[in-house]
């Protein structure tokens, strides 16, 4: 997925966020403009927490990528990577890692010990092939 897809479903979340707060403020009868400022800036900061953290720990992958690494990088990215080298040949693992590249579930869900355990201990090996898409999923699913 790539991060203009990312920036896009977190711009639309910050959107839904913007107006629930107007909403509120609507309803509590406040009008300070400098109070919705605020209170969407600390909601717009929520939403792009994990993008942007996952987004910027990958970049690290790179030797030359300069600046603070998010703590926790070094032990994630090689784990990442496995999650998608298994997404392909295991169904969970590919749903999991969808549901986290649409922004529907959070990053940690990756961490889940069945993710993990099919992740770590069933990892295919170069020969295997790949499990094919026998039907869509669901929307309901996701």
């Amino acid at each position: 997925m790539s991060s203009a897809n990312q920036g896009m479903s977190s711009a639309a979340q910050q959107a839904a966020a913007q107006q629930a707060m107007a909403l509120a403020e609507s309803l509590a009868g406040r009008s300070s403009l400098p109070w919705a400022t605020r209170a969407h800036a600390r909601a717009a900061d929520r939403v792009v927490e994990t993008p942007w953290r996952v987004a910027t720990g990958a970049d690290f992958i790179y030797p030359r990528t300069g600046g603070r690494k998010p703590p926790g990088t070094d032990r994630l990215n090689p784990y990442l990577e496995r999650v998608m080298r298994a997404a392909p040949y295991d169904e969970r693992v590919n749903l999991a890692l969808t549901r986290v590249q649409l922004l529907l579930a959070r990053p940690e869900t990756l961490l889940a010990p069945t993710v993990v355990a099919r992740t770590l201990f069933r990892t295919p090996s170069r020969r295997a092939a790949p499990v094919e898409a026998k039907r869509r999923v669901p929307d309901s699913a996701l």
